[in-house]
């Protein structure tokens, strides 16, 4: 008997059979998941949802490379294109593990709440089954112990959101099916082989292409508490990347949908389901990478999946960083520098930078944040200015104890344009507590492309602080998605040829965010610390414009360029864009070619030498060589 013969007499059997009866019927044709390079997922069911390796072997790697292949050949399975994704492990992640604990310690009477409401969104297939089945609360300690749980935002987690109310619920509310339909944009789905293997029922359900598939968890409110752990009444808004892709040209008409970005599709027609290629082949086909910004923390998770007992393999974690950086990288952000003007004592520039995603830029947990570095060089390339660097904690120089206020005109190193969300406790204080959060101090982070402050959910995505009054930001008559920097550089006297490095960085977890939590200790807070303090936590480099005679010819630099500063100087100088600890030495040179002074390897240093130009080689632990020149006053 054919497959097709057999699965069309399978069909007309619903009527007549129960589910119960069908596994038996055609269980010779479930592939067996020996060849499986992963550790393992769930396999089981509870009263809601089913784990992820119920789904492996239909939607898994098809060892006849037929089913979830394009055009090229290329695999595009699901399960091993989700499996790296912060989707994947978000009930595993260590940085939200540890912040969960943090909020914790600091109101232990509100553990009960804190930990629902996060497993809501983190750990939703046993959140959800444990409430639906008569549970007031679900925690981590439940969550740890539930293997469905631990199988973070898989299949069933979104594919059984119900379209009832969808888009109208948000904080992790999510409406989920309960009469085991899994929902697919796909018409007229043939549905007998799963609902005979699975007990689920495919079903056509175009909303799972829109974006309010994403609209519960990615607009996250959460209550207002004081110093002393009691409620006020008031809330706080954590994220609404929802709501800002509303508030843009994409949730038009015609516009983007955040899985056009997210789940960037191939036109080629693919084959769903491995063993029914019997069945038409459906395009578009959406790739379900679920890519995003965070390459920091995938890098970590990959560093350490044996200790955090994660099911990806270390090729599939280095393909979504590859495809995180792409996007950071080639999609986030047009970035532009132009002198404007040059007098006898300052030199004019204009940096715009362009927002190219559908929601703020950066977006997404409140910790993330992205800097502008501003190098100016004279024709040797010693520096004559410079800001947006950073010391060896990974922390931008000149960065102010409390936060950086937003800025329209730049003319000192110690101001940085960083763009980012800061807000303070009921007493005003700079906070990084999510259940304190009361007031938004500074929230200057680049709106999507026509964004509006007169746009219905504008009070959920507000703009705050001094950068509501820029006129160069979101030109507010158009909506613009940008923002325009002056950089006003004094040359004190310089009147040669000038270089310059523009450049826009990203970091997921900056110093300043994490000292609030990791000055607490528990369990968690220590496990992400040590693979924290291990990590490489190097800003990641998005943009650059270069200009000037010194760059000509020479390709881009993808690693950030190593300063000495101030230079000239008294002998006092301080070294950028190395560690210490992957310097080898550090020697001093006269112009002459002779060897003068040695140094340990250091970021700051004093030379007692006389007033004279010098070399400065310094050779890495990785055998690279660097020579700077120098010049002591």
């Amino acid at each position: 008997m054919t497959n097709q013969i057999r699965y069309i007499l399978l069909g007309l059997m619903v009527c007549s059979f129960t589910v119960l009866a069908w596994p038996e019927i055609i269980v010779s044709d479930v592939k067996p998941e020996s060849h499986y390079v992963h550790k393992s997922f769930p396999n089981d069911v509870n009263t809601l949802f089913a784990g992820s390796g119920k789904c492996v072997s239909c939607h898994g790697s098809d060892p006849a490379q037929q089913a979830s292949v394009d055009n090229q050949g290329n695999d595009i399975n699901v399960i091993d294109d989700w499996a790296p994704s912060m989707m994947a492990n978000s009930a595993k992640d260590p940085f939200w593990r540890a912040k969960v604990s943090h909020e914790v310690l600091v109101n232990p009477g509100h553990q009960t709440q804190i930990e629902t409401n996060c497993t809501s969104c983190h750990a939703p297939l046993g959140h959800f089954d444990a409430i639906h089945n008569g549970a007031m609360n679900y925690g981590i300690n439940d969550m740890i112990s539930d293997s469905i749980a631990l199988d973070g935002v898989s299949c069933s987690a979104c594919h059984q959101i119900s379209p009832q109310n969808i888009g109208q619920t948000f904080s992790g509310k999510i409406t989920y099916d309960t009469n085991h339909i899994i929902w697919g944009q796909y018409p007229n789905p043939f549905s007998a082989p799963m609902l005979s293997i699975t007990g689920f029922d495919a079903q056509e359900g175009t909303h799972m292409s829109e974006s309010v598939a994403c609209a519960s968890c990615h607009t996250l409110i959460t209550p207002t508490s004081d110093l002393t752990g009691n409620y006020t009444g008031d809330e706080f808004i954590e994220q609404a990347t929802y709501h800002e892709w509303l508030n843009s040209v994409y949730s038009t008409i015609g516009g983007k949908t955040c899985q056009d970005c997210h789940m960037p599709s191939t036109t080629d027609s693919v084959w769903l389901s491995s063993d029914h290629t019997f069945l038409n082949k459906r395009s578009p086909f959406s790739k379900h990478t679920f890519v995003g910004a965070n390459a920091f923390m995938l890098e970590l998770m990959k560093l350490n999946t044996d200790t955090l007992d994660l099911n990806a393999t270390t090729d599939q974690f280095d393909a979504s960083i590859e495809q995180s950086l792409d996007l950071l990288q080639d999609s986030s952000q047009n970035l532009s520098c132009v002198e404007t003007l040059r007098t006898l004592d300052t030199a004019f520039y204009e940096v715009e930078i362009e927002n190219l995603a559908g929601h703020k830029l950066p977006s997404g947990y409140p910790s993330r944040r992205m800097f502008v570095q501003f190098v100016v060089m004279d024709s040797v390339g010693d520096t004559l200015f410079q800001s947006g660097t950073w010391d060896n904690t990974f922390e931008v120089n000149g960065h102010d104890t409390n936060y950086e206020p937003h800025y329209d005109m730049i003319n000192e190193p110690h101001q940085i344009q960083i763009y980012e969300m800061v807000f303070g406790d009921v007493g005003l204080n700079k906070t990084t507590i999510l259940e304190r959060g009361f007031q938004v101090f500074k929230d200057n982070r680049i709106p999507p492309k026509g964004f509006s402050t007169t746009h219905t959910a504008y009070d959920t995505v507000r703009i705050e602080g001094t950068a509501a009054n820029d006129v160069n930001f979101n030109n507010a008559s158009t909506g613009s998605g940008a923002d325009l920097i002056n950089y006003h550089i004094p040359l004190n006297g310089y009147t040669g040829d000038l270089n310059v490095i523009c450049r826009t960085y990203y970091q997921t977890a900056p110093p300043a965010w994490m000292s609030e939590m990791f000055s607490h200790s528990s369990p968690e807070i220590d496990h992400f610390k040590s693979m924290f303090d291990a990590a490489d936590r190097t800003p990641v480099l998005m943009k650059q414009v270069l200009l000037g005679d010194i760059f000509t010819g020479v390709k881009e630099p993808v690693q950030p360029t190593v300063l000495v500063y101030p230079n000239p100087s008294n002998g006092s100088f301080r070294l950028e864009g190395l560690l210490v600890e992957d310097i080898g030495t550090i020697r001093i040179f006269n112009l002459s070619g002779k060897l003068v002074q040695t140094l340990r390897p250091a970021d700051h240093f004093n030379l007692n030498l006389p007033s004279s130009a010098y070399l400065m080689v310094i050779d890495t632990k990785d055998h690279k060589r660097l020579t700077k020149r120098i010049v002591i006053r």
